[in-house]
């Protein structure tokens, strides 16, 4: 995301990165005028009982956390999120462009029920509703971007993501 955030301000964008600063961005974004980087604190959910409470109270202090910081920026013309991770950013950034007049833009990397998949199993039921999550609100972008031809031949062919 840094490098898209680079190229819109090198062709006269400005642009506010939002995201996790877990670490230091690159030296070109930092110095650059026309980016403002607005820091979002990584939560990691209540970490008592099954591990579910903690996924299901970290998706919705993270889903809060996102929508205040959404809403309460300057209006954006476009608001480019990365997936993964998708949940539940990509249903917070779908909403708040609703409300605001925003479009809405993917850049599809992967799909994030996959990368859960690698360590749930793809029969565990975060997985499926995860998958269930992407099928749902993925195709309500206005625009999608792809990092690779067989990424972008996925969303058509399964997806109906054009």
């Amino acid at each position: 995301m840094q490098y898209h955030a680079l190229s819109l301000s090198k062709h006269g964008y400005k642009v506010t990165f939002v995201g996790f600063l877990d670490t230091s961005p690159h030296q070109d974004v930092l110095r650059e005028e026309k980016i403002r980087i607005v820091p979002i604190t990584e939560v990691k959910g209540i970490r008592v009982g099954p591990r579910i409470i903690t996924y299901v109270t970290k998706v919705i202090i993270q889903f809060l956390q996102l929508l205040y910081m959404l809403m309460k920026m300057e209006l954006q013309s476009h608001i480019l999120m990365q997936n993964p991770p998708g949940l539940p950013s990509i249903a917070v950034t779908w909403l708040v462009c609703g409300l605001r007049g925003s479009r809405f833009v993917i850049d599809w990397h992967n799909y994030g029920y996959t990368i859960m998949a690698l360590s749930h199993g793809p029969r565990h039921p975060l997985v499926r509703l995860a998958k269930w999550y992407e099928h749902i609100f993925g195709p309500l972008a206005t625009h999608n971007l792809c990092v690779t031809n067989a990424m972008k031949e996925d969303l058509q062919k399964n997806w109906g993501i054009r």
